[in-house]
């Protein structure tokens, strides 16, 4: 059990929903066996991610949440690098059966997640825009294994403006953590006011990005009325966030990870009432 907990279900249920949606969008065949492949690798391959990280993450962890399996103790390092090694191989060779193009995809997404575990995530704005982009590409990825990219733009750039935002928010909680190892992140080179502050711009601009589908006639009142109340919750979140930046239990980037499946509807409710 805690080493399934090591992948973070969650977060591989959400990415291998934005895989579904991603050939949802592309007005394809959902039930064809390359998309199902895509969906299960894509998965697979977020998990390795999240219990590589944790393996590299461990003395932060340790600060910032000692309750997670490896710093518990739960779970040993070996385990975590066999579950990590395993979860990336069976997703890379589910993503070439999908196709060549997936396989490639999946093979570098899975450096880009070596990267940014050992490197990326401790220099400034680098590991954000990279989790930030990972994010994003699974809309394009899935499109491609129904046939066609369709629209998997749409979700694939406000997904890009979530997660970066959300990762941002994630290094004002983990200073503490953070500052332990010397890394660099904008919450700890200019203060948690200020990333806080950059997290609004990015999310104001964001929910304007989401009325531009509505408004330019892709999608109708349906998406509206959905992405509108994401919306809402998104802005709740903002003032949240000014103004207590470093308060918990119920920290800023839970409350905008819950928001995700909303966000996801709201696209399904625009591309099915087209």
């Amino acid at each position: 059990m805690m080493e399934i907990q090591l992948l973070r279900p969650v977060n591989c249920i959400i990415t291998a929903i934005a895989v579904l949606i991603g050939a949802f969008v592309s007005e394809s065949n959902l039930l064809s066996t390359s998309v199902w492949l895509a969906i299960v690798a894509a998965a697979l391959i977020t998990g390795a991610g999240n219990a590589y990280n944790d393996l590299c993450d461990l003395e932060i962890d340790k600060i910032n949440r000692p309750q997670r399996p490896l710093p518990s103790g739960r779970v040993t390092q070996i385990q975590a690098f066999w579950i990590a090694g395993s979860s990336a191989i069976i997703g890379l060779i589910m993503a070439a059966l999908a196709s060549p193009t997936h396989g490639l995809a999946a093979a570098i997404t899975i450096l880009c997640l070596w990267l940014y575990s050992r490197y990326l995530k401790r220099i400034l704005l680098l590991g954000n825009l990279m989790v930030a982009a990972l994010a994003a590409i699974c809309f394009p990825f899935g499109a491609l294994s129904a046939g066609s990219v369709g629209r998997a733009w749409i979700p694939a750039g406000f997904a890009f403006l979530f997660h970066f935002g959300r990762e941002i928010v994630k290094d004002i909680e983990d200073m503490v953590g953070d500052r332990s190892v010397g890394a660099r992140t904008i919450a700890l080179t200019f203060g948690s006011q200020l990333a806080a502050g950059f997290v609004a711009v990015v999310y104001a601009f964001l929910v304007f990005s989401t009325y531009v589908p509505y408004h330019v006639g892709i999608y109708g009142w349906e998406y509206l009325l959905i992405v509108g109340l994401v919306d809402l919750l998104v802005l709740g979140v903002i003032v949240h966030l000014i103004a207590f930046p470093l308060r918990r239990p119920l920290t800023t980037s839970t409350m905008l990870t819950v928001l995700m499946p909303l966000g996801q509807l709201s696209i399904v409710a625009g591309e099915f009432f087209r």
